[in-house]
């Protein structure tokens, strides 16, 4: 008989007799089956990114369009759906369906997931990520989502279910390089219809901010450099949005979508804002290794501190600027 049991979520062997595990904490697969715990557990999630050595370019070599492939925290080895038209994300399902995403084995009970908890849907060769109503809420990114809204998902996005936490990789659709984006002046005393000082002052150098950031990106991912370019801004609705027709700027738009409007929103929402320059600079800073890290994982220290530095200014803009591009739309 084994006297020894291996850790769902660490991997590392356990006394047969613990029901947690000894390293981690999690409760251990023998626990959690069958009689384990089916009542869901209130947990307050850790706004800490996930923590892995696999990368999802690792995982787009091994799949096809229509897959989704999953990496989960403290597991190296990533999970795979083929062809996925929806799949639930939750635990201990009695149908036995080959599109549900069982987590209890990797400690979904432990960390609050419920048992249909969020899931992923695929729309028009896209694919998109809702919360069922789970107990303990769900993340895109840092940012909390309601329920029952969909949200559009992008290869490389972190997802996290209470405080158990996964990264999606995908092949993506081809993105068109003409597209409209919305810009909102958040400034309170804004001016309802667009002036020339507001233009010249404030929008224009948000742009700008784009495309260097743009040019960052295709350098990181070693791509030819297309100058962003603006073919019309339309300021004549009602409403306080300006519309801006652009061409070459997918990554960038991506990258600020990923990281830097989430961290604005943490800012705005923060109970204790922070207090002075030298720490939003630190904060600055650590967004702008994220957001380099996420566009090329593999750079060696050099050329990533090279490009953290010439990134930063550029970050430090689009994450203080009174001007937001809004998603609603996109």
């Amino acid at each position: 008989m084994a006297n020894s049991t291996f850790c769902p979520v660490c991997q590392r062997k356990n006394d047969i007799e613990l029901n947690r595990c000894a390293y981690c904490g999690s409760i251990l697969r023998t626990q959690q089956s069958g009689i384990g715990i089916h009542t869901t557990l209130n947990i307050t999630p850790t706004l800490e990114n996930l923590r892995t050595d696999v990368h999802c370019q690792e995982c787009l070599a091994q799949i096809t369009e229509g897959a989704i492939c999953f990496i989960i925290e403290k597991k190296q080895t990533p999970i795979i759906f083929h062809n996925v038209s929806e799949t639930i994300l939750g635990r201990f399902f009695d149908e036995a369906a080959d599109t549900n995403f069982d987590l209890d084995p990797y400690g979904g009970g432990a960390f609050g997931v419920s048992r249909r908890h969020a899931r992923i849907v695929r729309v028009n060769n896209k694919f998109v990520f809702e919360d069922l109503n789970s107990t303990n809420g769900s993340w895109l990114n840092g940012q909390r989502i309601p329920t029952g809204t969909t949200y559009p998902l992008m290869s490389g996005d972190q997802i996290w279910l209470g405080q158990f936490k996964l990264q999606v990789c995908f092949h993506q659709p081809e993105v068109s390089p003409h597209s409209i984006i919305l810009l909102r002046d958040t400034t309170k005393s804004s001016a309802a219809k667009l002036t020339p000082d507001q233009l010249i002052t404030k929008i224009a150098p948000y742009l700008k901010a784009i495309s260097d950031l743009q040019a960052i990106a295709a350098h990181c991912l070693q791509q030819g450099t297309k100058d962003v370019a603006i073919e019309k801004i339309d300021a004549s609705g009602s409403d306080s949005y300006i519309v801006v027709h652009v061409v070459n700027h997918p990554e960038a738009i991506q990258l600020i979508r990923k990281w830097i409007t989430p961290w604005r929103r943490e800012q705005a929402i923060a109970e204790d804002p922070l207090p002075d320059a030298t720490e939003t600079k630190q904060a600055i800073a650590q967004l702008t290794l994220k957001l380099i890290a996420d566009i090329s994982p593999g750079l060696d220290n050099d050329a990533r501190f090279a490009m953290i530095e010439k990134a930063l200014p550029i970050v430090t803009s689009l994450a203080t600027s009174s001007i937001e591009l809004s998603f609603e739309a996109l």
